[in-house]
């Protein structure tokens, strides 16, 4: 979501970079990224396998940002972040125990609100008005924060990608 982003305020025509493409063409290694035949966990990317696969896909299409994983990351490094106009991604950690990685774009302090670009092929056919989405910044916390048994074994706690323009 985020190289589509990138590729189109660099060039408005370019064409998308689709899921499939990602998902079969980034050099991913199963530690990368479950194999989505792999029961209840398949499908899901681990915050390394993220950020290969957008620093190849940048690459690729000469885009000149870098992407970081920040593990342990606090509010502070989500809020300047997007106050500098760079995109984060954070990982959302259901009750469940499933997860589910968004796009933060925006932080309103007044509201104590985040905003996000989900990914999830649903709101795709939302009205434009209701893709973006938002949380108080309690409620995104809660999910970004929260603790489950896998989460707890991989060292998986307040993931973020962050974005760096390569100068």
């Amino acid at each position: 979501m985020v190289v589509n982003m990138l590729l189109f305020q660099a060039n408005p025509v370019s064409k998308s970079l689709d899921k499939d493409s990602v998902i079969h063409s980034s050099g991913l290694f199963f530690w990368d990224r479950i194999p989505s035949w792999v029961p209840k966990f398949g499908g899901a990317t681990a915050p390394w396998g993220l950020v290969k696969a957008f620093n190849r896909w940048s690459r690729e299409f000469g885009l000149y940002w870098r992407a970081e994983r920040r593990s342990r990351a606090r509010r502070a490094h989500i809020i300047e972040n997007l106050i500098s106009g760079k995109p984060v991604t954070a990982l959302k950690i259901w009750k469940t125990g499933g997860a589910h990685w968004v796009n933060l774009v925006k932080y309103s302090g007044e509201k104590d609100r985040v905003y996000f670009l989900d990914p999830n092929p649903y709101l795709e056919n939302l009205p434009e008005d209701k893709r973006l989405q938002s949380q108080t910044w309690a409620e995104f916390e809660a999910d970004w924060s929260r603790l489950v048994w896998w989460s707890r074994l991989l060292g998986i706690r307040n993931e973020i990608i962050t974005y760096s323009k390569i100068l």
